[in-house]
């Protein structure tokens, strides 16, 4: 598994790729984990750097 660009969370707590999830949500507004209606609601989030 990659690393994460610009790690992005869901209202639902899922994290995603900024890049990633802003094209998933834009074919269909749902969280592609579990389905929850998304659509703008996106936070960025900061996760500590691994080794």
């Amino acid at each position: 598994m990659s690393a994460l660009e610009e790690e992005t969370s869901t209202r639902c707590a899922h994290i995603f790729c900024k890049n990633c999830i802003r094209a998933a949500l834009s074919a269909q507004a749902k969280c592609p984990t579990c389905r929850k209606v998304t659509r703008n609601s996106l936070i960025r989030v900061f996760l500590p750097a691994t080794s």
